[in-house]
């Protein structure tokens, strides 16, 4: 549906009021300049200001939460925090070696008490304030109008940190007779535990993908991969309460998985049919299976609908984790490009001649790859806003602002552009679409239901087995590797690497609350990435 009109060669944002809130409106209709003549800019602006009034429709009908409602958020969140303090314990992380490390880490605990409670005395709120959005992003609304549910959530959550960390240093001690720990026992379930444990699997799914769809997380392909991976779960598993799920459950899955032949979802003779009768159908008549990545692919979705359902208190915990299996087939693998991959891509006339002069993504997009470690995705849909300068450094602001799209909340992040990038003219040709008030960094390259990679891909990948290599393991991803491969030969710590690509840290229990690296230390960083070719010297895009 599309919410532009028309007047006078000036584009408007139209959008009628829902009828349950047009007392709050006092209006029927939402109209606004969006001050361009431009039907390519109107549509982008158009589409930002639709999804901000989505999200102002659903703060008017959620209004303030109720006590009820934020007791639970803040039981829910008591849970999760302990729980995964004791999983800590369990794995053998951050237990003291010694008495006096016990004694410095009684210490800091009562300290942070101390803290908490001096923070609560004096209504100081904005350290509990991210907690609160945290809490908040499940139910997909932001309530910064909402003052009294902020103010009361902080209060909650402060009170809470206090019990959270006076338990903790009962746990320390080794006293698992605390009013905590007593509980649980009593009631041999976690406390505060949500009746979301009855609802069916099913409707767990579709509340999930409710929430995808309002967040417009997933493309349009995404969504049908994983309707179609739900679908074989639920059948696989049963459609039970989920509270009812446990590892067996999810064991099976995996291992029924693997019985299953390849492309299910694209054969005729597969379709309409149970999972039951393709398995009796491949045992009668053996076939490929499906390959080991695209068994990951399925256990790892389900792993995340788990996370969300944990979340969400549907469930305790996520046994759907750790599913995956190490892949031994070499076709699934990408090999990074070597330094003679690297001379024939700077040998092709793009680069020699700069041919096509029209199409500067194909200069741009592959070094860019090649010395930034950017997912093409990320390097496709930039726009020009998104090359910043933060402390003096220009970087990359890898985000997800208007209709950009990220593989994971860990890949939001901002990286210092490689000096060789800088040398060969890449801030010139970002002046230059700025100048010619562009908003997309790369004007030929059209969205469609995957993003704005698509076609590029396509386009690349012949270009890459004519130019560069017949390798099946070589592909536009293998930038990436060579790239992380380079900082590892230069010494780089993988945490600093970790940070460049984009990588959850999964080392540190409490990378939560640990600062980004600065622009200077990624730079210094980024800055040692050398193939050692001479070729790359002599580059110069010309303007």
């Amino acid at each position: 549906m599309s919410y532009l009109i028309k007047v006078k060669n000036h584009y408007y944002f139209r959008m009628k009021v829902p009828n349950d809130l047009i007392c709050l409106f006092s209006k029927k209709i939402i109209k606004k300049s969006l001050k361009t003549i431009y039907y390519k800019d109107a549509k982008v602006l158009s589409a930002s200001l639709h999804q901000k009034i989505k999200v102002i429709y659903l703060i008017a009908r959620t209004k303030l939460l109720s006590d009820t409602q934020i007791k639970s958020l803040i039981s829910c969140f008591i849970n999760k925090t302990l729980k995964d303090s004791e999983d800590c314990r369990i794995n053998g992380i951050g237990i003291p070696k010694n008495p006096k490390e016990l004694a410095d880490k009684l210490t800091n605990i009562e300290e942070t008490i101390l803290g908490y409670k001096t923070s609560l005395i004096f209504n100081e709120m904005e350290y509990v304030r991210p907690k609160v959005d945290q809490l908040l992003e499940g139910l997909s609304v932001k309530l910064d109008d909402d003052p009294l549910v902020i103010a009361k959530l902080c209060r909650e959550i402060l009170k809470a940190l206090i019990d959270i960390a006076t338990i903790e240093k009962e746990r320390t001690n080794g006293n698992y007779d605390n009013w905590y720990d007593m509980m649980l026992k009593k009631n041999d379930m976690q406390l505060f535990q949500c009746n979301n444990h009855i609802k069916p699997i099913s409707e767990v799914i579709q509340n999930y993908m409710k929430e995808k769809e309002i967040k417009k997380s997933w493309t349009i392909k995404t969504k049908i991969e994983n309707e179609s991976i739900f679908k074989i779960f639920t059948e696989i598993v049963g459609d039970k309460k989920i509270g009812q799920l446990d590892r067996e459950d999810f064991i099976n899955f995996a291992e029924i998985l693997g019985a299953l032949p390849a492309n299910i979802n694209k054969k005729k003779e597969y379709k309409g049919k149970s999972i039951a009768n393709i398995i009796e159908i491949v045992k009668k008549n053996p076939v490929q299976p499906i390959s080991i990545r695209t068994r990951n692919k399925y256990c790892e979705r389900i792993s995340s609908l788990m996370d969300w359902a944990e979340k969400q208190c549907y469930v305790n915990r996520n046994f759907a984790k750790g599913l995956s299996v190490k892949e031994d087939n070499e076709n699934d693998k990408r090999d990074p490009y070597s330094a003679d991959d690297i001379v024939r891509l700077l040998n092709t006339p793009i680069y020699t001649k700069r041919i096509p002069v029209n199409k500067p993504e194909r200069f741009w997009i592959p070094l860019i790859a090649l010395f930034m470690g950017l997912r093409i995705d990320e390097i496709c849909q930039l726009y020009v806003e998104d090359i910043i300068e933060s402390d003096g450094i220009w970087c990359i602001d890898i985000n997800d602002n208007n209709d950009k799209k990220l593989k994971t909340s860990s890949s939001k992040r901002k990286i210092p552009i490689h000096p060789s990038l800088i040398k060969i003219g890449f801030m010139e040709y970002v002046e230059k679409m700025a100048n010619a008030k562009a908003l997309r960094l790369w004007l030929n390259l059209k969205k469609d239901r995957d993003g704005y990679s698509h076609y590029f891909g396509k386009w690349f990948q012949r270009f890459n087995r004519k130019n560069i290599t017949q390798d099946p393991r070589k592909v536009f991803h293998s930038f990436r590797h060579a790239f992380s491969d380079n900082l590892k030969q230069q010494g780089i710590e993988t945490k600093i690497i970790d940070a460049l690509l984009g990588h959850k840290d999964y080392h540190l229990s409490t990378s939560t609350y640990a600062k980004p690296f600065s622009p200077g230390i990624l730079l210094h960083a980024i800055s040692k990435v050398n193939y050692k070719v001479d070729r790359i010297e002599s580059l110069k895009f010309p303007q």
